[in-house]
């Protein structure tokens, strides 16, 4: 937190925000820049702090690092600032491009889409940091200082969780397991869910137990080229883990398993070019994930 932020709150004033109409918006008024993982959010979240005090934006605006899990993207760590695409001002747009142009040459930008402020709170666990950034010369005694730099009871959208208020904890961070990888297919007829993966992440987690998949990740996609099978990976934290995972899953009954002469792939079989990571498996047996 810097003097300016406070006493404030992220999302406190929409005039902070994205000056925009539905019109040209359709509510996507805000920008997420996404990354796998939390270090490199973080480096590109500083890197554009430095660009802009450098390079100070035309108008007054919000910045955030937050951790988003419940997206349908793969990356979970967004640095969040006004959508350049829908922002009616013609100068913001100038320079966020400029500003993200600068940071993408130092640190690879992993994805990046549109969100809307309002439903934010739906979807974000924690936020990391967040700061306001104000154009040259700005005076924060100016009736506009005074104006921006205020939450407005009016004018505010739900409000997020930050790091540091009080009962607000991080959220697990994944884990860097170095055991081999075991595959666990399914055989997607079997499932009347559209979202088979998910469902298939979910089943792996029921069968195997929590626990056993602590401080593991998965990935997931399906067996080309026929498609017959969905597969999970698991990146398990130790052999003997890898090891437990196949007992459990050779044994279970479950309709959905690919047969047993099928069912597993281990190490080097597991196509991991062309599966998608799925989330991970927190120390004490939680799912993180999409």
């Amino acid at each position: 937190m810097t003097e300016i932020t406070r006493g404030l709150r992220p999302l406190g004033n929409r005039k902070r925000l994205t000056q925009t109409d539905e019109e040209k918006s359709y509510g996507y008024d805000v920008r997420l820049l996404l990354f796998r993982d939390k270090d490199s959010a973080e480096r590109y979240y500083h890197a554009f702090l430095d660009h802009a005090r450098k390079n100070p934006p035309p108008f007054v605006i919000e910045i955030m690092l937050l951790f988003i899990p419940r997206t349908i993207f793969a990356e979970k760590y967004a640095v969040v600032i006004p959508n350049e695409e829908t922002e009616i001002r013609p100068a913001y747009q100038d320079w966020a491009l400029t500003a993200i142009r600068s940071c993408n040459s130092m640190i690879r930008l992993h994805n990046s889409t549109d969100h809307k402020y309002m439903e934010l709170h739906k979807y974000v666990d924690v936020v990391y940091q967040w700061e306001i950034l104000v154009p040259r010369n700005f005076s924060t005694a100016s009736t506009e200082g005074q104006e921006l730099l205020r939450d407005d009871p009016d004018g505010g959208l739900p409000a997020l969780k930050v790091l540091g208020q009080e009962n607000v904890k991080p959220p697990p961070e994944p884990p860097k397991p170095t055991g081999p990888w075991v595959g666990v297919l399914f055989e997607i007829s079997s499932f009347e869910e559209a979202l088979y993966g998910r469902a298939a992440s979910a089943l792996l987690l029921k069968v195997v137990g929590g626990e056993t998949l602590g401080n593991s990740i998965l990935h997931g996609g399906d067996i080309l080229p026929e498609c017959q099978y969905w597969c999970t990976a698991v990146h398990a934290a130790s052999a003997e883990q890898a090891r437990s995972i196949e007992q459990a899953v050779l044994v279970s009954k479950d309709v959905h398993l690919a047969p047993l002469e099928n069912r597993l792939l281990r190490d080097s079989e597991v196509p991991i070019g062309a599966l998608v990571y799925q989330g991970f498996i927190s120390q004490d047996g939680a799912y993180i994930g999409k």
